[in-house]
């Protein structure tokens, strides 16, 4: 039974939640003329219109029909910062609507207003726009793209010689189903040309804690993947998509409220875009290749700002302190902050550079030059750890001429691919361990299925290698292997 104290305890508890409640139902909402400083986008409007040119996803049916306008969206900006009350003032569909009120409801990064030196609730009133798309061929469930003879992309359905069908969730915008390709001839289609599966394979969380994903897409019979690659979680949620060959295209990554938290454009001084989870611009790099021809890349730092929406790099110059959450050093199950600071110069790191875990159990110092690592020391529980590089590499006990030597030896050139004179390179890519040893082996780009087998094959026979290292301590590393198959 309830004490006569603890019932009173309990009453003046939910006496303070409505009285709450109620003060904040009663606050006013002031108009922009009302206030002495009103509500803007921190850093701006270019910091809103650049989020929602990001997060707006035109619903499928909408880019069927190439619709184009706007909707006027009103929402609350509360003293805090974030939106309430997100409404259609103007719509344009309902789908483009529903649409309109999840991006807006996403970008919580305002500055509030201001009215006799506090901040107030404040009413604004802003434009989503839904531009012209790409022609969407669409019908029967069925998207539909057209090929010449040589599979390059064409318009009229009269000159093609192959119909691409991909049936779509029209709801997300998703292939629920096999991609299958019908001969043409004059417009009309004719038999089966190839079909590609829908494949969802699981991926097997790293950590214990972590939840497992899974890759959806369609796989062609050498088992690369084609065209575009979702990441789900378990409950279907998006977590990012990326194109097959990871060469073209973008790869977005979301978060789990469905904002996008980075877009990486692939390509020689492309773009590299990251959000904060509340939807401020967190910093724009690019990707440089010193040839063009180079398989990997390095990012240069553009533009950066603080989480404020003050900007901390401009033109690749400036200073930056950089917060993470991160597990404890002294122990995982506890999570700490990481802050990492120093400075940039031409968009790479340069001078002294220092990290430090709050909780005391980690941190580093180490200096740059012209964004190449001179050496530093970390300060692990105690101990020093020195180091002439902040990340190695790992490495093939015998180094690049053993590693080619080891494949050499070993590989075996599948029979049926030699009748077929099929020659090629095919792109593995697997996890080092700490100790050394490989797991996680997966085929990014394949050639024949007999050659990306037998490339697999090899692989999984190396001996251990030597572990990456990062600022002297031995990590788990994902390392990108090209396999060469060629006939004499």
């Amino acid at each position: 039974m309830f004490s006569s104290q603890r019932f009173v305890g309990l009453s003046s508890l939910f006496l303070l939640l409505v009285l709450g409640q109620y003060a904040h139902a009663q606050a006013p909402v002031y108009e922009a003329v009302n206030v002495d400083s009103v509500a803007v986008p921190r850093g701006g409007y270019p910091m809103l219109e650049t989020f929602l040119k990001a997060n707006v996803q035109k619903p499928f049916m909408a880019q069927v029909a190439n619709i184009m306008g706007k909707v006027y969206v009103k929402a609350i900006v509360e003293p805090s910062g974030r939106v309430s009350e997100v409404q259609i003032v103007r719509g344009l569909r309902p789908d483009c609507d529903r649409e309109a009120l999840r991006a807006m409801g996403l970008f919580n990064a305002w500055k509030p207003a201001i009215k006799g030196g506090q901040p107030v609730r404040q009413s604004v009133t802003y434009p989503v726009a839904f531009r012209a798309n790409e022609p969407t061929p669409f019908k029967d469930g069925m998207l539909m793209a057209y090929y010449d003879i040589k599979f390059a992309s064409v318009s009229d359905p009269a000159t093609a010689r192959y119909v691409q069908l991909t049936p779509i969730d029209t709801l997300t915008g998703m292939p629920n189903g096999d991609v299958i390709f019908y001969e043409m001839d004059r417009g009309v289609k004719g038999k089966e040309a190839s079909r590609f599966p829908l494949v969802r394979n699981e991926i097997k969380p790293t950590k214990s804690a972590d939840k497992p994903t899974y890759q959806v897409g369609h796989k062609q019979p050498t088992s690369d993947w084609l065209g575009l690659i979702y990441t789900l979680d378990a409950t279907g949620k998006v977590l990012s998509v990326m194109p097959a060959d990871r060469q073209n295209g973008r790869e977005i990554l979301y978060a789990s409220n469905g904002m996008v938290r980075r877009i990486t454009t692939f390509g020689n001084n492309e773009p590299i875009v990251d959000w904060y989870p509340d939807g401020q611009l967190r910093s724009i790099m690019t990707q440089k290749k010193d040839k063009p021809a180079d398989y990997t890349s390095y990012n240069l730092l553009v533009s950066a700002w603080d989480s404020t929406g003050k900007a901390e790099v401009t033109r690749g110059n400036g200073y930056r302190l950089l917060h993470y959450e991160a597990a404890s050093r002294r122990d995982s199950s506890h999570k700490t902050t990481f802050v990492e600071e120093g400075a940039y110069a031409d968009g790479l790191k340069q001078g002294i550079w220092k990290g430090r875990y709050a909780d005391g159990s980690y941190s580093y110092e180490e200096q740059y030059e012209k964004g190449g690592c001179k050496g530093g020391k970390a300060l692990l529980n105690g101990k020093t750890l020195a180091y002439d590089e902040a990340m190695t590499m790992p490495e093939f006990a015998g180094g690049v001429s053993g590693l080619y030597a080891f494949l050499g030896r070993n590989i075996r050139y599948p029979a049926d691919a030699q009748r077929k004179n099929v020659s090629g390179k095919v792109f593995l890519s697997f996890t080092v361990c700490t100790d050394g040893s490989l797991c996680d082996y997966e085929i990014l780009k394949g050639v024949h299925p007999s050659i990306d087998e037998e490339a697999l094959r090899v692989a999984k026979r190396m001996p251990n290698w030597k572990p990456g290292v990062q600022r002297g301590e031995p990590v788990r590393t994902r390392y990108r292997l090209p396999v060469s198959f060629q006939l004499e």
